[in-house]
């Protein structure tokens, strides 16, 4: 075949296979949104007004709730919530109860009739990816909210993946999703590409005041977060010290950096969210920063404890004391502490065309900043180990590596984080293949 021919029939088949991947992926999209009626979705002013959820608006503060439980969230809405999260696991404790079989059975049915010969991984995260949209559409169909839905864990590392379904979620329900991504090298920069072409990121699985400076300094996404409540849970499973107070600790030293990077460039809009709430006083204590969300009982607490509105006042600035013992203390200090350097990186990341960089050359460059904690090469055997500790990793097997500063503890839980979720979703891929082979 003439060489010149052979070159523009590859064109041509290049073209059409991206019209074709085009049409596949409006078609999934309009599968996931199946049964959304937008206009049926009822006004804030339906449901009734709670004077204690207006002063944490008043004081800067939005209230979400973390659920994928229709049914009980519905039971709690008062004015003043605008927001819910989901997750790996909470979409799994509404899949196991066989909530979602037929929307399983249909999305399944829809991709194999566009897709016959669809390798079964990637059928069963497509089927999750409906599946995913339709316990999110299905919460805001019934609640004036929007909602944040996160990506299938196997793709936390793989940049033009988690771009791809970034943007899938949000063309479901642009008006109504969030896309969670998770702290990676690779979710960094999907991130900074999503926020770039508009689309709403919620940067997940972060621990720290470094973090969340270089989520908002780089990436600019609408929101970040600190699981707080984990940080506690370390150190009360471990004995390090007294675990009060450490989990609001980091989450305000990370509003308080967020608030400096802020100042250094007026364009930021990241917002923080503290999350992975334990008890409803947390609410209290940590009054004013931009946002919470929170499980049903962290809620259901703070009302018991009958607070006057009016008392409530703005904590941002407090500053937490804390005890740790031995080393426990200046490993946990890489929590709130965010050294110079992380600052420079910011601002010379930001100043880079990162969506243009690979994973490696993120880590490389942090590293030239002497960072060399914040993001740790993982071993496959390591990472098994990580996923079977759960969301609280093993104290005892990772101290020597952050005692000598090779392994952050924010590094540390984050992976802990992603592993957990994962695990879940494991779960979930399982109760897919069972359910398809039916």
């Amino acid at each position: 075949m003439n060489k010149v021919v052979a070159a523009e029939l590859k064109k041509e088949t290049k073209v059409l296979n991206r019209e074709n991947q085009a049409d596949f992926e409006v078609a999934l999209c309009e599968t996931a949104r199946r049964g959304f009626e937008p206009g049926r979705t009822p006004p804030p002013d339906s449901f009734p007004a709670d004077g204690r959820a207006e002063r944490f608006r008043l004081l800067g503060s939005d209230l979400w709730f973390d659920s994928g439980n229709l049914a009980e969230v519905k039971k709690r809405w008062v004015q003043g919530f605008t927001h819910l999260t989901t997750n790996n696991t909470l979409v799994w404790s509404e899949v196991k109860e066989g909530k979602f079989d037929r929307a399983i059975a249909e999305a399944a049915a829809e991709i194999l009739r566009l897709r016959p010969t669809m390798d079964e991984n990637e059928l069963i995260m497509a089927v999750g990816f409906v599946v995913n949209a339709r316990v999110a559409n299905a919460l805001v169909q019934e609640l004036p909210a929007k909602v944040s839905v996160e990506l299938h864990p196997a793709i936390a590392d793989d940049v033009s993946q988690t771009v791809r379904y970034g943007t899938l979620y949000y063309a479901v329900n642009p008006d109504r999703f969030i896309i969670k991504v998770p702290f990676t090298p690779a979710g960094l920069i999907a991130a900074r590409i999503l926020s770039l072409r508009g689309v709403p990121v919620n940067l997940t699985t972060t621990f720290s005041a470094r973090q969340v400076a270089l989520v908002a300094a780089v990436a600019n996404t609408s929101f970040t977060n600190v699981f707080m409540g984990r940080l506690s849970e370390m150190a009360k499973k471990y004995s390090l010290g007294d675990p009060a107070g450490i989990g609001e600790k980091a989450t305000m030293s990370a509003q308080i950096a967020l608030n400096k990077v802020k100042l250094q460039n007026l364009q930021i809009k990241t917002k923080l969210i503290g999350a992975s709430l334990r008890s409803g006083s947390q609410l209290v204590d940590l009054a004013g920063m931009d946002v919470f969300t929170m499980p049903l009982s962290a809620w259901d607490e703070f009302l018991k404890m009958e607070i006057n509105p009016d008392d409530m006042a703005s904590q941002v600035g407090r500053n937490f004391k804390v005890s740790l013992k031995g080393d426990a203390g200046h490993i946990f200090g890489s929590l709130w502490n965010v050294p110079e350097g992380f600052w420079k990186l910011g601002q010379a990341l930001r100043h880079e065309a990162v969506e243009a960089f690979t994973p490696d050359d993120v880590v490389d460059l942090t590293k030239s900043f002497g960072l060399s904690d914040l993001w740790y090469r993982w071993t496959e055997s390591e990472l098994e180990k990580v996923k079977k500790d759960g969301k609280i990793p093993d104290w005892e097997g990772w101290k020597g590596a952050l005692d000598s500063g090779d392994l952050g503890l924010d590094a540390l839980m984050t992976e802990a984080a992603k592993g957990s979720f994962g695990s879940d979703q494991d779960k979930a891929d399982d109760y897919y293949r069972r359910k398809l082979r039916e």
